[in-house]
């Protein structure tokens, strides 16, 4: 909880301080649902462009809403 927190928080710093179009979401390979996903749409009102499931930039995938509401509602992440 308190990671998701935290990303949350910069978000808004983020969004206080620069002028951009869209969110990565890094770090989804963990155990983490994707519910900061929804806090941080919901405080820069900007949407989420790319999630990242890893290390490397062939771990950067287009963000697809359904995969990640499934992930929150602990379906996991069918294909």
């Amino acid at each position: 909880a308190m990671t998701g927190q935290d990303a949350v928080n910069t978000a808004k710093e983020f969004n206080d301080r620069l002028n951009f179009d869209g969110v990565i979401l890094t770090k989804l390979d963990g155990d983490t649902r994707g519910g900061a996903a929804l806090s941080i749409r919901t405080v820069v009102s900007k949407p989420i462009k790319f999630v990242g499931t890893g290390e490397k930039l062939e771990a950067l995938d287009v963000f697809h809403p359904e995969r990640m509401a499934d992930r929150i509602l602990g379906m996991g992440d069918i294909v």
